[in-house]
């Protein structure tokens, strides 16, 4: 039986251990067996053991004993949609693990031997190291993280965390703070608003270790305070400018993660969303209220065993409008794998598997609309507000029917006739002679009026013969419903033909520019092969036709409109013709 430990037997090791988040020490150990043999040693009752005088519970100082390596904690749950980029390793190799954790009142370094055995139920065991030839391990603590240096004068503690301020005034140029000094990071980076697809105009950057190392690291967060704001060179330069803090922290696996969470949060100014947290992730999103959102779930702890994670979300954490149904499913959807999942009930949780890096996704509703022959659903994932159906911009209506002029709105009124008097009934009795003329002569000056008009209508008829006008442009009334401008400006839209409908089945305020990516489902899964043939897409009145399509899965396909270009445009879809 082959077994391949991490550290090897008899390996001698020095292992810096920073304390300047945490006064313990975590130390991961695996054992990796083909898969046959650990299931036989399974069958047999049979334990691999960790022999050593590390501290463990119930144990003298120095005293040597026994720690038992268990199976990894299952971290693909039932019904778990898997975002990783890489398929997992089907060899026919099986890992177990120990964690043990040493507590440091002081800085002194401190020596452990070790070494390896199985255990059988009858008493036996089987030593795998050689006498005298146990391996060492030198743990030496120091209070600073030997991962990253801080810079300048502006640093100071505070408890568990480190804290650089802009000092009196504000720092009107950017100025590096702080230096990654291993360049085997991923980072993930939240702005006030938004999660950014750039390291720049930070409020909470996360940056997640990608090397292995027996000690088990975590992951460092830098807050940045109202005013401030971080950024991240590719050389692990990081910069701040304005006029507040920024404070350091790290979660340890002996940490509240309440505490922490609150903690990192206080010292920033985002208003992004926390969805979901457990003892190893967190779960963050861009503002609820949004469409589609962006969620990131970042590892808070590397375990060097471990090539993904297990979270979720809650659905009470969410806005009313992404609690799924069958008519207005919810998508999850990962770019970076092409993963996607429908969800149409609450009844399960969001539950991911997430690789070790972190992965950014998105969650977006999806809509109804009618298809050229068929129903679809579609989900934009490009930032935008569905708006209500609205009208189309109309085609070019035919020529006006002819209206019956509207008083003294022909050519030949006069703008200087006097208006229609009517007696003010409002007015007191007159019962001067005074009074009495002027009433009479208002009632002579209305009577000549009305005739006039009435003479004018009556010699009009007489002269008006009727025929047939080949253009709107010849008709010489004005009506309120159609003029001679509006004549002119309704008769051609560019790209609007006179077969479309006049309402558009979905239409979206697109609030950013950039590539228009959407998702198109029918759920009937009888028509997949032709959905990109199934609608109609227009940026105002210009249509817009894929520059690409992928098919994500049976009756799902990813459709790229194009670049935008600008933001605040309309987007309608229509049912193909």
């Amino acid at each position: 039986m082959n077994v391949s430990f991490r550290p090897e037997l008899g390996q001698s090791l020095t292992i810096p251990i920073s304390l300047a988040y945490t006064r313990t020490a975590e130390l991961c150990f695996t054992a990796t067996l083909d898969s046959q043999d650990y299931l036989q040693l399974q069958q047999d009752g049979a334990k691999v053991q960790f022999w050593s005088n590390f501290p463990a519970p119930g144990r003298t100082h120095g005293e040597w004993g026994e720690i038992d390596f268990a199976d990894i904690p299952d971290t693909n749950p039932e019904n778990a949609v898997s975002l990783l980029t890489t398929t997992r390793d089907e060899s026919h190799e099986h890992t177990i693990y120990l964690k043990i954790s040493i507590p440091f009142t002081d800085n002194t370094s401190k020596l452990y031997s070790y070494t390896y055995r199985i255990v059988y139920p009858t008493g036996e065991t089987k030593w795998l190291g050689a006498f005298g030839h146990n391996g060492t391990i030198t743990i030496q603590p120091t209070d600073e993280d030997q991962r990253i240096s801080f810079l300048g004068d502006g640093w100071r503690r505070e408890q568990s965390t480190r804290v650089w301020d802009s000092s009196e005034g504000a720092v009107t140029q950017a100025v590096t703070v702080a230096k990654c000094l291993r360049e085997d990071w991923t980072v993930w980076s939240i702005g006030i608003e938004s999660i950014l697809a750039e390291t720049k105009d930070s409020s909470l950057l996360f940056l997640v270790p990608c090397f292995p190392s027996l000690a088990i690291p975590s992951t460092l967060v830098l807050s940045a305070s109202p005013g401030v704001a971080m950024a991240m060179t590719e050389r692990g330069d990081i910069t701040a400018v304005g006029s507040g803090s920024v404070h350091v922290s790290s979660y340890c696996s002996d940490s509240d993660i309440d505490s922490f969470i609150q903690q990192i949060y206080k010292f920033s100014s985002t208003h992004c969303r926390l969805l979901g947290e457990s003892n190893s992730s967190i779960i963050v999103s861009s503002p609820i209220e949004s469409s589609p959102i962006t969620v990131l779930a970042i590892p808070l702890l590397q375990w060097p065993h471990s090539t993904a994670y297990a979270a979720a979300i809650g659905w009470s954490n969410l806005a009313p409008s992404y609690v799924p149904s069958v008519e207005h499913p919810i998508a999850l959807y990962s770019p970076p794998s092409n993963a996607i999942h429908f969800y149409e009930s609450t009844v399960t949780a969001i539950s991911l598997v997430i690789p070790s890096s972190g992965v950014k996704f998105i969650l977006c509703p999806l809509h109804s609309t009618r298809g050229k022959d068929i129903t679809l659903q579609i989900a934009v994932l490009t930032s935008h507000v569905l708006l209500e159906q609205q009208d189309q911009i109309l085609p070019t209506p035919p020529p006006s029917p002819r209206l019956k002029p509207i008083d003294n709105a022909g050519p030949s009124a006069s703008s200087d006739a006097p208006p229609s008097v009517e007696p003010d009934r409002s007015s007191k009795p007159l019962t001067s002679s005074k009074g009495v003329l002027a009433a009479f002569r208002k009632v002579i000056v209305g009577l000549a009026f009305f005739l006039s008009m009435w003479l004018r209508r009556l010699f009009q008829r007489k002269q008006h013969k009727p025929a047939v006008h080949a253009d709107v442009s010849d008709v010489s009334e004005r009506t309120p419903l159609l003029g001679q401008s509006d004549a002119d400006s309704s008769r051609a839209v560019p790209g609007v033909s006179e077969a479309r409908p006049l309402k558009s089945d979905l239409c979206f305020s697109l609030l950013e520019g950039g590539d228009v990516v959407c998702i198109m489902r029918e759920p009937s899964k009888t028509r997949s092969a032709e959905l990109h043939h199934q609608s109609m897409f227009h940026l105002g009145t210009r249509q817009l036709k894929p520059l690409d399509f992928e098919a994500l899965k049976e009756g799902v396909i990813r459709v790229n409109l194009g670049s935008v270009g600008t933001m605040n445009s309309l987007l309608r879809v229509f049912p193909a013709q």
